[in-house]
């Protein structure tokens, strides 16, 4: 069968507005990774702030884009996915825009809080919107398709960033505004909502649960599996929100020289994650995260014992192997995890568990670089990344008892 065979067939086993959503990540990705690698030297520059400072303002949009996750999937369980996602890019793209005219703590301040309130809300809506487009044995492919998507913007933008940052970080922000903008009015006029499906049916006497994550905090499984993800997530945050000033400030690695780290991290994701995906849908769910975890702690502990640009690539490349086994099963199994009327609820829930560690990661690097020792950040996330490994694999030791009891049945 020839590429143009394969390519037709696989364009064909997806919807058109699965497509849709996969072409316009890709671009809006594009838009925003040209400035988010290099937000904390922009900050640090325009304010000469302590880096604790900088990984407050982070940890400050964390803690909105936590408030904002856990209950904007209950928002678009009940009104839509569409309406969700075309709000998150308008306001989004506006905010870029207004980075570029901040001059003061507060209003970064002030930006960093909206960003976070609004930022995850597009991630929830169409991580959701897959789950109801597609039958659960199609989503660990087309959730793998997505992230492609994503990170070949992100392959592409740090690039392009990198060298506009050098010359004038404006030019950067007006272009990753613009981007977003079009994207939105591109949602609002061409995707369609895909129908949820119906409410599981009353139990009598009980009236349905309307909480807003208290089934998801019920389902043991999930919470099992919510802590083993903060430690391992704790540690990739640490080098995407920390490693760019880190490197610049310690060893002289230039923004140009960072983007093109972050486009290592992307290009292997683009050209690896489907031929890993079809691999790891064969094995069990929770060996494969523990896996992954294990490369991430190797990957970020690695970064403590680097010194330029050469040795930085390379511990990009152990943790990026884990990034490919750990991502898309994640965004997989929570899908599977969720009754049918709860997908988004399930994914504002597992977008949580994001801006958890997001709030944890910058402020956890930041004290031990300013407390102990730049390196020292690097150790701990590796540690903790370690550490989600084990409860990984105690999952997966559960899950295999459980299939022999299934099978003994």
């Amino acid at each position: 069968m020839t590429l143009i065979q394969n390519t037709r067939r696989m364009f064909r086993k997806y919807p058109a507005q699965f497509w849709l959503l996969f072409f316009g990540m890709l671009v809006s990705t594009i838009g925003t990774s040209m400035v988010w690698p290099f937000l904390t030297i922009y900050i640090r520059q325009t304010l000469n702030v302590p880096l604790t400072t900088i990984a407050g303002l982070i940890t400050l949009s964390s803690v909105c884009s936590l408030i904002s996750s856990s209950f904007v999937g209950q928002l678009s369980d009940r009104f839509g996915r569409k309406s969700i996602m075309v709000f998150s890019l308008l306001v989004n793209g506006l905010t870029f825009y207004l980075f570029s005219q901040a001059t003061t703590l507060t209003h970064f301040a002030i930006l960093m809080a909206v960003r976070g309130l609004i930022i995850r809300l597009y991630r929830i809506a169409a991580d959701a919107l897959v789950a109801d487009m597609l039958p659960p044995e199609e989503r660990l492919e087309a959730y793998s398709f997505m992230r492609m998507a994503n990170n070949t913007g992100i392959a592409i933008g740090p690039a392009i960033g990198g060298f506009l940052a050098a010359t004038s970080y404006d030019i950067a922000f007006y272009l990753a505004a613009g981007v977003l903008l079009l994207f939105g009015l591109a949602i609002l006029t061409a995707l369609k909502d895909v129908p949820t499906a119906a409410p599981a049916a009353k139990t009598e006497g009980k009236p349905r649960e309307r909480k807003l994550l208290g089934p998801v905090l019920r389902d043991k499984r999930f919470v099992t599996f919510s802590a083993a993800y903060i430690l391992t997530r704790v540690a990739s945050i640490l080098v995407f929100s920390l490693l760019a000033v880190y490197a610049k400030e310690n060893f002289g690695v230039p923004e140009n020289q960072y983007g093109f780290l972050m486009t290592i991290n992307a290009g292997m994701v683009v050209a690896f994650q489907l031929l890993i995906t079809r691999l790891t849908i064969k094995h069990r769910t929770f060996s494969t995260l523990a896996l992954g975890a294990l490369f991430y702690g190797v990957g970020v502990g690695s970064i403590a014992f680097g010194s330029n640009f050469t040795t930085f690539a390379i511990s990009i490349v152990i943790m990026t192997i884990g990034e490919l086994l750990v991502a898309p099963t994640a965004t997989t199994t929570v899908a599977n995890l969720a009754p049918p009327d709860m997908h988004g609820r399930y994914m504002g829930a597992f977008w949580v568990l994001v801006s958890i560690a997001r709030a944890i990661g910058p402020m956890f690097g930041g004290l031990l670089n300013d407390n102990i020792s730049p390196a020292s950040m690097w150790y701990g996330g590796g540690i903790l990344a370690l550490l989600g490994a084990v409860m990984f694999l105690g999952m997966a030791r559960g899950q295999k008892t459980e299939q022999q009891d299934g099978c003994a049945n």
